[in-house]
């Protein structure tokens, strides 16, 4: 019979924390202190040869370890002789926070455990045994039902000022120099008793608070300088800066059926719309031949002169990226969210939504713009921006005249920091991120709401869903049409030429019919009376009809130029672009297989995959011979406790990994805004592909060697000599390099910016 290897890790385990137990007990005393430990290798936890296979013994003397380890923190107190003030000999006790207060009743006389359903039910009926009359007659419940009855049954002593003892004495922890310097550690003493409390802590004094504090203080300026920032480039900001990694954001589900259902009931109804609009089209052609035939008669009783030609209207055709623009965003996001603020907001933030809703149609009409027109330059492309900065002024100053709508404020404060999602037409090369750094700025308000509204309102969590979610489809928008910035359309018009088409006056009237021919001419038969027959006679007419069309030049034809078929305009008809090929929509994330996460250890590697949204993911009792596997990872925080081989991050994102010690090197390859804290040592650090990342090394590391390659955006935190722990202080590691060519061989350096 083996033992497996959970059981060795269960004994390790134990026995390490029977050893820390006898070091907290006989702290000071080392030979007492190395005297059982002795003991317990050699005799009490000893097994031979033949016993460390049996799983059996191996689990009994784990048991035995646990035990011994609970009694030594709280039954076995160490004392020392000293001397008081007034010169009689005493006994310091050394008290820890796990030590059983009281006679120690538990271990000296424990009741005895009753082995029969007689036994137990005579002591649940309040009866004593026969056989047990030496019993005490109020014996410690043993069960799970006798202590759920007597906790029913207890009965909380009174507390009294005057049996209570405050003293206030110098504590210990976490805290640094203010644990030395002031007394913050306060001592109440119950009379009666002797029941001390002595871990109460003024709050605000420990490193973890100073930290959190500095750390809200540097957001709240970052957040202030942003704003200043916006401000003074006229509401349309470029850039904010990246925030901090958020580990328990939540993301809704995009794509439910319900949001397919919606897509699918749009399409069909811009189907419906195209149609109708072409039976329209033929319907007034049809009306127009019609009358024109009707009223010859009453014009010209004389033989009647040629018809005019059919007035057909000419249909703008919507280019394919506005279409899904209304598609993505305007129909399956947009309105469902304007429809359920209205349903249950008042009447200022539907006021505000409106006005949201009016911005996104502005960034319509300029993406509409865009596809038809040439790239303007700066004067023109500012111009053009001008409705759009005047739609997200209107929200903002919706949200400032509404200061006082206490309960629907963070509603307020999400619609207008959202709002400047439409500025992402000035960012370039990556609009989508500027997206994703919106959304997390809003993510603080929207958390308040569904915090608050969690247990009261689902409306309230609906709305918060839906928003979040509009922000995602517009992402999605300008990944899939849009991933460098805006696409000017390079063979449209000049922009001034669109605004002109745009904005003239309605089209002027058909030209008059053609004059009267000439007498000595063949009379034309006579028109039908109207409705298809007027159709037909127009095509009876012959050669006619060919008449008034032109040749058309060899530079004019398509199949014989490339460069026109390049162009998708053919130069005698610009106005009128060429259909473009629908593009296949993407499978939603929701309906592709998810992998399963994995969290194993197998052989000496640790392998950790597809994790998501994890705050806190441990990994103890690791060994000097093993490495740790990161795959695939999102939004998770690692700590490995102990010194571990190699730790190895790969395709993994917003994944922290907090370590040790390290042997032989940390490698993160293509693994994007990634953290790293070293409290230990490490030799090696190398990161390769990767962008955006915060490395955290100790006092202890200052000799390692960071090795990055097609790397941007990395930092490295060092501690500030002479502070107390938790004081870094950021610098970058470089990204510009400088070649140069010397004796024939090519030099290379660090190129530094100064001023």
């Amino acid at each position: 019979m083996t033992v497996s290897a959970s059981i060795r890790a269960a004994a390790r385990s134990a026995y390490r924390d029977l050893l820390r137990a006898s070091a907290s007990t006989f702290a000071g005393d080392a030979p007492i202190q190395k005297a059982f430990r002795i003991h317990m290798r050699t005799d009490t936890l000893a097994l031979d040869a033949v016993a460390r296979n049996d799983a059996g013994q191996v689990e009994e003397r784990i048991q035995l370890a646990k035990d011994l380890g609970s009694t030594l923190r709280k039954n076995v107190v160490q004392a020392r002789r000293v001397e008081t003030a007034s010169g009689e000999e005493a006994w310091r006790l050394r008290i820890t926070e796990e030590t059983e207060i009281g006679d120690n009743s538990s271990i000296k006389d424990p009741p005895l455990i009753q082995s029969s359903r007689r036994a137990r039910k005579i002591e649940q009926d309040g009866t004593t045994h026969p056989g047990n009359a030496a019993l005490p007659s109020a014996p410690v419940p043993r069960n799970f039902s006798a202590l759920k009855k007597a906790h029913k049954q207890r009965k909380i002593p009174e507390l009294h000022e005057k049996d209570l003892e405050e003293s206030f004495v110098r504590g210990s922890g976490p805290g640094g120099q203010s644990i030395n310097k002031t007394e913050n550690n306060v001592q109440l003493l119950h009379k009666p008793t002797g029941i001390r409390l002595d871990k109460l802590y003024n709050p605000g004094l420990s490193k973890g608070e100073l930290q959190r504090a500095k750390q809200n203080e540097r957001e709240r300026q970052r957040r202030k300088k942003a704003k200043k920032k916006a401000k003074a480039s006229g509401g349309l900001p470029t850039r904010p800066d990246r925030p901090p990694i958020v580990m328990s954001a939540q993301n809704p589900s995009l794509y439910t059926l319900a949001t397919i259902v919606k897509r699918l009931e749009a399409v069909a109804s811009r189907f419906e719309d195209l149609e109708d609009t072409r039976r329209e089209i033929r319907r007034q052609s049809t009306s127009t031949v019609t009358s024109f035939a009707d009223a010859q008669p009453a014009i010209a009783p004389s033989p009647p002169s040629a018809p005019p030609a059919i007035v057909v209207q000419t249909v703008v055709q919507i280019p394919p990226s506005v279409q899904a623009f209304d598609a993505i965003v305007v129909e399956v996001k947009l309105k469902p969210l304007v429809e359920l603020t209205a349903a249950f907001a008042p009447q200022v933030l539907i006021e505000q939504v409106d006005l949201f809703a009016q911005a996104i149609q502005v960034l319509r009409d300029l993406l509409l713009k865009a596809a038809a027109c040439k790239k303007p330059d700066r004067q023109g492309f500012e111009k053009l921006l001008n409705p759009l900065q005047a739609s997200i002024e209107a929200v903002t100053r919706a949200k400032e005249a509404n200061r006082k709508e206490r309960e629907w404020f963070n509603h307020i404060t999400v619609v207008a920091e959202g709002a400047v999602c439409v500025g992402w037409v000035t960012v370039e090369p990556k609009p989508a991120q500027y997206i994703t750094d919106i959304k997390e700025s809003t993510m603080y308000y929207s958390n308040k709401i569904l915090k608050e509204f969690k247990d009261k309102d689902p409306r309230h969590i609906e709305w918060v869903r839906a928003f979040l979610s509009f922000l995602d489809e517009m992402k999605r928008y300008i990944g899939e049409n849009h991933p460098t910035g805006v696409v000017w359309n390079p063979s449209g018009v000049h922009l001034s030429e669109y605004k002109a088409s745009s904005s003239a006056d309605p089209p002027p009237p058909p030209p008059p019919p053609p004059p009267p021919p000439p007498p000595n001419a063949p009379p034309a038969p006579a028109p039908a009376a109207g409705g298809v027959a007027a159709v037909f006679a127009e095509l009876n007419r012959g050669d006619e009809v060919t008449k008034g069309l032109r040749k058309v030049d060899k530079s004019e034809m398509t199949h014989k130029n490339p460069a026109l078929r390049a162009g998708n305009v053919v130069p005698a008809n610009p106005g009128l672009g060429a259909t473009k090929k629908p593009i296949k929509p993407a499978k939603p994330a929701a309906l592709m297989g998810k992998k399963p996460s994995k969290f194993a250890l197998e052989g000496n590697k640790w392998l950790i995959e597809y994790q998501e949204d994890q705050p806190a993911l441990e990994v103890t009792d690791v060994g000097i011979n093993q490495t740790v596997n990161l795959f695939g990872c999102k939004n998770t925080t690692v700590i490995i406790k102990g010194k571990v081989n190699a730790v190895t991050l790969i395709n993994c994102t917003k994944t922290a990994i907090l370590v040790e010690s390290v042997i032989s090197s940390v490698s993160i390859t293509k693994s994007a805004s990634f953290q790293l804290q070293i409290t230990g040592t490490a030799p090696t650090i190398q990161v390769d592909s990767t962008d955006s990342g915060q490395i955290y090394l100790s006092k202890a590391c200052l000799g390692v060697e960071i090795t990055t390659a097609k790397c941007s955006a990395i930092n490295v935190s060092l501690p500030v000599e002479g502070e107390e722990d938790g004081i870094f202080q950021e610098q970058a590691v470089p990204e510009m390099l400088k070649s140069v060519v010397e004796n024939g061989r090519l030099v290379t350096s660090v190129v530094e910016h100064v001023g």
